[in-house]
């Protein structure tokens, strides 16, 4: 899902408008001897977040680690190497619920907000 996002020239999933761009890091401690990279792409005009997770090995091996995006009231994060959706309530990131992989499709943000508390409802 991160290929969805030009970093150089990022643009919002929801509304096609122009996104600012936030990098944070974190060191992982040495068992793992990785860093932890997330880049925050912030919409400009609604306002919706997406983030690109990934790790960085200390050899400079860089893997893909997930993709979170918000919808309204929802954060989604979808772990690639699990193949699944965690979902939090966006304000304080609460855990809701883990649901399986599901076709994503940012076209319609009313359409992919109630997809998303179906499942909230069924899970």
């Amino acid at each position: 899902m991160h290929e969805l996002i030009d970093k150089e020239q990022p643009k919002c999933l929801y509304c096609d408008s122009d996104c600012e761009v936030e990098h944070e890091g974190e060191w992982v401690p040495p068992a793992f001897n990785c860093t932890y990279d997330r880049d925050i792409i912030i919409c400009s005009s609604c306002k919706e977040k997406f983030e690109i997770h990934e790790s960085q090995a200390a050899d400079g091996d860089t893997k893909q680690v997930g993709f979170g995006f918000t919808c309204k009231i929802y954060f989604v994060f979808f772990n690639y190497p699990e193949n699944y959706f965690d979902l939090y309530q966006n304000q304080d990131r609460k855990y809701i619920t883990t649901i399986p992989p599901f076709e994503v499709d940012f076209s319609d943000i009313n359409k992919l907000y109630n997809k998303i508390k179906t499942y909230i409802l069924f899970s």
